[in-house]
Formats: structure tokens, sequence, C-alpha cells
């Protein structure tokens, strides 16, 4: 197998740093925070495409008549909830990291729009202006971070704190299929402009948790290479699982489909769309 190394233009191998080499089985070293690195080329690298993918199935749920005012949780840089402020709805947003928090009040700023922004983590979601909120959104595989039932159970009655009776929750989580098959363990090799990233992704069976470790090359406008080290971690959840937590903290499950798709999941979907109401009062 050629090394990760033999890929990497040269003055990246000369980066501040020792070079991890990722398919020898060596560790990545974990010296930030989750997206404290990442939320500097995040909508660089295209991730925020998917979140504006979701909320159009989302009006398309909603027959295109959007909720008055919707709380976007773990809203990342912003782009789902300045899209819906941009279309009248009163909107927030609440997110655990305080530098995509930065990029997502940067955005509502040069749109032009007033949304409030709560840094907190999915379990505790305190007390957020404008709640109750008529609708939540949360995308992206953001509760996959929940790595235990009792967690998930604790992001789920936080996010119905901050709903109304009768509001709805639209999420979408990746199944176990998806962590253990489709993530596994490998090493892919992701490019965007001036932007080198390393994903090198692991399957813990006695956890049912998928892990990334990410390593992000970025040129400078000096063309040096400047170097940052991310940790994920996720945990599939099938839908037998997510509906008993629903049911558990408040939340009637109303729908479920593949993706993005209108057809219902199946045993080797990698994704799933939920839509829960909360139950009153």
């Amino acid at each position: 197998m050629a090394s990760i190394k033999d890929a990497l233009p040269t003055n990246v191998l000369s980066a501040p740093g020792p070079l991890v080499l990722l398919d020898s089985g060596e560790s990545v070293r974990k010296d930030r925070e989750p997206y404290d690195g990442y939320a500097g080329i995040y909508d660089r690298t295209g991730q925020g495409r998917f979140g504006l993918r979701m909320l159009l199935w989302a009006r398309d749920y909603w027959a295109g008549a959007w909720p008055e005012s919707v709380v976007d949780v773990a809203c990342g840089t912003g782009q789902v909830a300045v899209a819906l402020a941009l279309r009248g709805v009163r909107t927030a947003g609440v997110d655990r990291s305080e530098a995509m928090l930065a990029r997502a009040s940067d955005r509502a700023e040069r749109a032009g729009v007033d949304v409030p922004w709560v840094r907190s983590d999915l379990a505790e979601c305190p007390d957020v202006p404008g709640m109750p909120f008529d609708a939540a959104t949360c995308f992206y595989d953001a509760l996959n971070t929940c790595l235990t039932e009792s967690g998930l159970e604790r992001c789920l009655a936080g996010i119905a704190r901050l709903v109304r009776p009768g509001g709805e929750l639209v999420m979408d989580m990746i199944t176990d299929h998806g962590i253990r098959e489709v993530w596994g363990h490998g090493v892919e090799l992701r490019e965007a402009a001036g932007i080198l990233g390393v994903w090198r992704s692991d399957w813990h069976a006695s956890r049912r948790v998928g892990t990334l470790d990410l390593s992000y090359f970025v040129r400078s406008p000096d063309d040096h290479w400047k170097r940052f080290d991310e940790h994920h971690e996720h945990r599939g959840w099938d839908p037998v699982e997510v509906g008993a937590a629903l049911a558990a903290t408040g939340w009637e499950l109303l729908r479920t489909t593949e993706g993005l798709s209108l057809d219902p999941p199946t045993a080797d979907s990698y994704r799933v769309v939920y839509v829960a109401r909360r139950r009153g009062p």
C-alpha cells in the first residue's frame, strides 16, 4: 500500500510538527477541540451544503410554508439559520463550538439579519432567546456525537425544552450500518482549493463508535502550509433506537425516510431523516 506521504506536496511535508503516517497505525495528534481548526475551512470544503439540502427537504415536507420560528441546533457556521432568517423566519442558533459560532455571527452580519447565537453543548440546551420555537432543526448527523443511550436522550430532552407543544423536530442521523460499514477502517485524501485533508476512520465494535482523525494542511497567502489535527467520534443509531429515545423525551415520531429521499429506510440505509412532534403540554 502506498504511503499517504507520497500523496502530499513537498512543502506540506516540511510543515511544522512531525508528519503522521496514517497508514502505519500510528496515532494522530489530538491537540484541538472538535471544530476549533475545522471552523476556518468548513465552508471552503463544502461541508455546509448538506445542511442546505436538508433545509430544502424540510421545506418540501412543510409544503413550502415555513414555521414562524425555528431554532437550529448544532448550527455550525450558520448557513441554515441565516437562510431561514433571510426567508423571514425568526431564528436562533445553538452550537458548542465558539469558533463555529464566530463564523455564524459573521455570516449573519454580512447577510444583514439578526440571529441570536448561543454556545452550549447539545445535552444542555439552556434558555435561548425567542423560545419556545415552532420547530427545531438538527442537521448533518450532529446527534451522532451522542455516544450512549442516556446521552442521546439528554440531547433530545434539551431540544424539547426549546420547542412548543405541537412543534416539530427535523433531524438526520447516520445508522449503525453506515458507521460500521461505510466509515469502517480506511484512509481518505480530500482536496479543495488550497486545502489538503487526510481522514482516517476506524470502527470500534465494543463501543459501536466510529472515530475520525483529521489532519488538514491549509495553504496561506505566502505559500506556506498550516497544519491542524482534530479527533471526532460518532455512534451509529438505528430507527428503532432513535424512536425509543424520542418517545422517552417527549416526542412523537411522525416520519422516517432514507436520507433525502421519500423512501422508507432499509437495513442498508446510510442516513435516516426523522420528523417528530413535541408532545404537550
